[in-house]
């Protein structure tokens, strides 16, 4: 376990209380004013009237110490019970939803609440985002393009003119990229197909998120590591399949050059939200538990993607003395390569924020002898080679991982 010092090399009186909190892996105890004044988790005793300080040997897995209980209404309507072959198994549900044909097709998540609503909305041609959010809506909507297309936004309400009209109030959200749009405003695609498909989601109480989010024990899930891996608190949502083939190239969207020949694939989006309370981190990784491309959006608060040179130097490093990292006023977020061993990249994530693909994808299983994930690797199949990587909370955090998996 690593835990990060005070600038005088000295930790906090209160650091008992964070330790017996449980929630925590790596303490960030920041000194000083300003922006980097105090960071606790922990909360007064004085809100104890309203807090759970005790889970029940049921709830334990499920509920973390310490939450305030809120309504937090499930979602409606849904078939809980199917779950998708690509579907993670840490997931306390999982659903698969086949849209309806024609455009502009809105799928909630399975994870709305009052704390946050979304949608996928598929076959993305003219959609005008009032729809789904209120125009006075003082709220923003965090937009993230899943499709090949890309999506135009456009400031001005019932635009009809065509999506490629050349205007500085109308412009592109590139595929795998994000924007964060007000409620009310248009966006919009070249041509109605399957290949557009947008995330939106509006982030409702972003300081109550411990609260809102865990306030309904099926929702949620703390995340079950594999044997050996430390236990870390990072937690998991229900997940949604999009029964709905989007077609794209995943070298270009990965970044590279496409073999010669190469055509676009067809691929399902899975879809979910994981929560990290600041100063942690959810283990370094490398391969995961099916074949996919992945993509994450943060929705509340700061954190980052890190990739590393070595899995194994990486997931030792878990284990050694802390790192004294000096902070100030001015370095928050703080350098994280002094206390991450082999770190050689990182992604800042503020809400609203999209970091870039990470694998190499190629037509061979390059894990080889490390993972068989990718087995049957090939052109009409394609291997995601991963660097290990973790994602790491500045603050509370949530954000929504999107998943690729080649269509049947």
């Amino acid at each position: 376990m690593k835990m990060f010092a005070m600038p005088n090399g000295r930790l906090p009186e209160d650091q008992k209380s964070l330790d017996e909190s449980g929630l925590l892996r790596r303490k960030l105890l920041l000194g000083g004013g300003g922006i980097a004044g105090a960071l606790r988790l922990a909360r007064p005793a004085s809100a104890a009237p309203s807090l759970i300080n005790e889970a029940s040997n049921d709830d334990a897995r499920r509920r973390p110490p310490r939450f305030l209980d809120a309504d937090l209404p499930g979602p409606q309507g849904m078939d809980l019970g199917r779950r998708g072959a690509g579907a993670n198994p840490a997931a306390p549900q999982s659903i698969v939803v086949q849209p309806g044909s024609g455009e502009n097709v809105a799928t909630p998540f399975p994870f709305n609440g009052k704390h946050l609503s979304g949608f996928l909305v598929s076959n993305l041609h003219y959609f005008g985002t009032e729809t789904l959010f209120s125009a006075d809506d003082i709220t923003s909507i965090i937009l993230t393009n899943l499709g090949s297309q890309p999506v135009f936004v456009s400031a001005v309400g019932n635009d009809d003119q065509s999506p490629a009209a050349v205007s500085p109030l109308k412009h592109t959200v590139q595929p795998l990229q994000s924007a964060v749009i007000r409620p009310g405003v248009q966006i919009s695609t070249a041509n109605a197909s399957a290949d557009g498909l947008v995330s939106l989601v509006q982030v409702r109480q972003p300081k109550n998120s411990t609260s809102d989010v865990f306030a309904e024990g099926d929702t949620w899930t703390r995340f079950q590591y594999p044997q050996g891996f430390p236990s870390l608190p990072l937690w998991i949502s229900r997940q949604l399949q999009l029964d709905h083939v989007v077609k794209i190239d995943p070298w270009k969207m990965a970044g590279q050059p496409s073999p010669p020949s190469s055509e676009p694939l067809g691929y399902n989006i899975y879809a979910n939200l994981w929560w990290l309370p600041a100063g942690s981190d959810a283990g370094v990784h490398d391969v995961h538990h099916h074949n996919f491309l992945e993509i994450h959006t943060q929705l509340v608060g700061f954190g980052r993607m890190q990739k590393f040179r070595d899995l194994k130097t990486a997931q030792q490093a878990a284990n050694v003395e802390l790192a004294n990292v000096a902070l100030s006023d001015y370095s928050f977020p703080f350098d994280a390569s002094a206390s991450f061993a082999g770190l050689y990249e990182e992604h800042r994530l503020a809400p609203g924020a999209t970091h870039a693909p990470m694998p190499l994808v190629t037509t061979y299983n390059a894990w080889g002898g490390h993972s068989d994930v990718a087995r049957s690797a090939s052109a009409e199949n394609p291997c995601f080679y991963y660097p290990p990587h973790q994602y790491y909370s500045d603050t509370d955090c949530i954000w929504i991982a999107f998943e690729f998996h080649r269509a049947a």
